[in-house]
Parts: structure tokens; sequence; C-alpha cells
């Protein structure tokens, strides 16, 4: 793959699970194999939120109490999705890509946070300006888009749906960590807050 087409498909959702988005199930309790099981011993009632850390390491984060985890790997990195209770088209979906500079198609931070700002009239993207953020006290870039997607992309029947993706580009010494949520365009005004508050949460582990 080449290298545009790498980081195309990366941070414009082409080669996200985005049959899993449109998937019905996944509400409180269930879990994707790959991840560790969401829950803390103990009785009393459901806390919101519970600490995870993915089967490789690398980071740990605060994700919503039931919703559920898969990790994959590929010679570009290691990615963590995170899958919520499906509300409209889709479900709701946090993505956690870990680009190390060894790996195959490996971009510079500035120019893969330039490509995922391209828009595209053809699936009428649009991208909002970015923003200076703290993520680990690391100097990071947030910035959010809207594009309309077949989902699912490559079967029948698909339906024609508008996304909107919270992105946040966070260093980790000459490597970074791509954080995306994902949710329908009519949803993304409650998920605003629930973005910063995974980012808030979110620590790197083993990256100066």
């Amino acid at each position: 793959m080449s290298r545009s087409g790498f980081i195309a498909a990366l941070v414009l959702c082409a080669a996200l699970p985005q049959a899993a988005l449109a998937q019905g199930g996944g509400g409180q309790g269930a879990a994707v194999p790959g991840g560790r099981p969401f829950s803390f011993p103990g009785g009393g009632p459901p806390k919101p939120y519970v600490s995870y850390m993915p089967p490789s390491g690398g980071f740990v984060c605060d994700v919503p109490n039931g919703w559920s985890a898969l990790e994959e790997s590929s010679p570009h990195g290691m990615s963590t999705h995170f899958f919520g209770p499906r509300r409209g088209l889709i479900r709701p979906a946090f993505h956690v890509h870990l680009l190390v500079k060894e790996a195959l198609g490996f971009l510079p931070f500035s120019e893969a946070l330039k490509r995922a700002r391209s828009s595209s009239s053809a699936a009428k993207r649009e991208v909002t300006s970015q923003q200076a953020w703290r993520v680990c006290d690391r100097p990071s870039r947030m910035f959010e888009a809207r594009e309309r997607r077949l989902i699912p992309p490559d079967a029948l029947p698909a339906e024609s749906a508008m996304l909107h993706h919270f992105y946040a580009f966070v260093p980790a010494g000459e490597d970074y960590f791509i954080v995306k949520l994902t949710v329908d365009e009519d949803e993304f005004q409650d998920y605003r807050s629930e973005f910063r508050r995974f980012l808030k949460s979110f620590q790197i582990l083993g990256h100066r």
C-alpha cells in the first residue's frame, strides 16, 4: 500500500470496522474478544466508567461501562476500538491508533495531520479548524470532521449516513497516537464532552 493510500484508509475511516459500527448488538455488558472485560470486583452499583488497558499495553484510558473492545495489529501499528450501544444508524465508537516510526508507510505527525484534515466534495467531507489541546501533558491537535458514508461500506443493503468524527493527534516521542470518536451526525453534540473526558483520562505508557 502506498503511503498516501495507507493514511487515507486510516484517518478517513475507509479501513475501520464500519460493519461493526452498524451492527445492532453490543449493548450494556457485551464484550468483543480481544480486550479485557469491563467490570469491577465487589458489590455496589456499576460505575459509569472503567479503566482499560489493551492486551498489548501502550496506553490506559477510561471507557463507558458496558462498551466492548477489540484490538487489531497490522504492519502499520496497533489499533484499539471501543463500541457503544447502538442508538441510531451506527454504534458510537472510539478508535485509538498507534503509528510507529519504524512501521510500513509511516508518515510524520505534521503530514498525517494535514492529510487527515483534507476535505472531499465526493464524500461531502467538511473539516473544522484545529485546536491546540494538551493530552497527557503533550501538545496535541484536535479537530472535527463530518462526511457522508455508505453503511455498511461493502455489502447490500446499505444506507447513506452522515458521520461525525472527533480527532486528536497526540505525539509520543517519534511515534504518535490518533484518537478518534465516530458518531451519527444527529448525535454529535451529545458526544463532544465525552470525547474530551476520554482524552483527559488517556495516559500513554512506554513513550517519553
